[in-house]
């Protein structure tokens, strides 16, 4: 009941927002008499949600460094998240590649908020499934933080998306954010990473022939589209080891 009140009150909010006041340019809200009414009736309306906004203020960065740190888009997109022990839908938020950090609209301020990361369990952004790994010190290869979860079942394929501040050419001093995709696999409780085709057949190393025999079958070439075939064969191996 009380997530259904949630979802009604957030378009109530909206609904205010969009009628008195718009979103400034950096996509903070502009803290006037009507954003100051409507945030008011949301914290009213929502107080047993109020953990949601349980973080930090979020930093921006240099306004010069060119293209954005998030995950695909930079406008705030409804996503659904597992936070601090609660199931919220509908929150409008972005993803941080460059902090790995989760933002949200700050309904209590006006501002963006940075996520607590470990009491984020999971979320869905872009009809992508995240999660957070904690892993232990006994994990070499896979380090705390989100991963993009592509594929779940004997085998599980994850992705950690990066976005890295590089400097542009060889005597520019202009920065961008430029995106680093790693992908891994967990294969029997062990990580690994890969990047190869020949790195993820030594992971699957037993049904090697099988596999190679797949891929020329369905005309699958592992560099055009790394991501999508390492998440074939990783299906395709399940199905050989049923």
């Amino acid at each position: 009941m009380s997530r259904n009140i949630f979802k009604i009150t957030l378009c109530v909010f909206y609904g205010i927002l969009s009628k008195f006041q718009a979103y400034s340019q950096d996509g903070i809200l502009n803290d006037t008499a009507s954003t100051v009414y409507a945030r008011s009736l949301f914290i009213k309306a929502n107080a047993k949600q109020s953990r949601l906004f349980n973080g930090r203020e979020y930093i921006p960065y240099d306004p010069s460094i060119e293209n954005h740190p998030f995950f695909l888009s930079k406008d705030w997109t409804k996503g659904s998240i597992h936070y601090d022990g609660g199931s919220f839908s509908g929150v409008p938020m972005l993803y941080d590649l460059t902090k790995d950090e989760v933002v949200v609209l700050n309904f209590l301020l006006p501002d963006k908020l940075s996520l607590v990361k470990q009491k984020v369990q999971e979320f869905n952004l872009h009809e992508h499934r995240f999660i957070y790994l904690k892993t232990d010190s006994s994990d070499k290869v896979i380090s705390p933080g989100f991963y993009d979860l592509l594929y779940r079942d004997k085998i599980s394929v994850l992705v950690k998306r990066r976005k890295i501040i590089k400097v542009i050419g060889n005597t520019s001093m202009k920065t961008s954010f430029e995106e680093e995709d790693r992908f891994f696999m967990i294969h029997k409780g062990i990580s690994y990473p890969v990047k190869t085709l020949p790195s993820v057949l030594k992971v699957l190393k037993d049904k090697k022939p099988e596999i190679q025999q797949y891929l020329r079958k369905n005309g699958i070439i592992f560099r055009d589209n790394p991501e999508k075939a390492i998440v074939a064969i990783a299906s395709q191996y399940d199905q050989l080891s049923n």
